[in-house]
């Protein structure tokens, strides 16, 4: 496991960020992109914290709804007609 990688990475996953942190506006999908990043990186590591961190990640719902839209969800919602 590479220390400096898993620094990079875990700048872009709340849970692993100190609880002091400045609240940080990670686009989601570089969000997902860190998640799968050191999930990839602590493969085969048996990193039991690491493991919980992740999966608690992986099952979280999105926040808000603006995060909703900026994946393609919603995206017909209050679309003003022709008429």
């Amino acid at each position: 496991m590479d220390v400096t990688t898993t620094k990079m990475l875990s700048i872009h996953i709340d849970a692993l960020l100190p609880p002091t942190s400045a609240e940080l506006d990670v686009p989601h999908s570089a969000q997902v992109a860190a998640i799968l990043g050191v999930g990839l990186l602590y493969q085969g590591t048996a990193q039991r914290r690491m493991a919980e961190v992740l999966l608690s990640e992986i099952g979280e719902i999105p926040a808000t709804r603006e995060l909703l839209v900026s994946m393609g969800h919603f995206t017909n919602l209050h679309q003003k007609t022709g008429n």
